[in-house]
């Protein structure tokens, strides 16, 4: 008897509706945050490219001390993602006063698009719960 109680009290909380509409929202949310962090990858490529090609003066494909020093100022700068210095310079395989190669960029991009990339591993950390927060939505 205090079972069927207790099963009927159960039941009146648990309102299918209601829980069939958490599912979807946590799903949308899922698919928004899914979203916000390709964004947010396609920015960081973007100045990566967009710095190579306009500080690239004589067609090399490389980027100068200067204008590495820049590049990493503005993805600092930027909100939405931690920016790690030293995992960037390391992936770079950066020495002081030499230039960069666009191949070794490259590695920076495959480093931002692989999904299976340890956490540790990872130089940028992208925060879609704050961009989410800041966003209109």
């Amino acid at each position: 008897p205090e079972f069927r109680e207790i099963e009927d009290q159960l039941a009146t909380l648990a309102n299918t509706s209601n829980i069939d509409r958490l599912v979807e929202v946590v799903t949308e949310m899922r698919k928004i945050n899914q979203q916000i962090k390709k964004n947010t990858q396609s920015e960081i490529v973007q100045h990566l490219i967009t710095t190579v090609l306009r500080t690239d003066r004589d067609g090399d494909l490389q980027v100068g001390p200067r204008e590495l020093k820049l590049l990493m100022f503005r993805l600092h700068a930027q909100p939405g993602f931690d920016f790690k210095k030293d995992r960037f310079l390391e992936v770079l395989e950066f020495r002081e006063a030499e230039s960069v190669p666009i191949e070794k960029i490259m590695r920076v991009i495959r480093n931002l698009k692989d999904e299976n990339c340890r956490h540790e591993d990872n130089i940028f950390v992208i925060h879609t719960s704050e961009q989410l927060a800041s966003s209109k939505i």
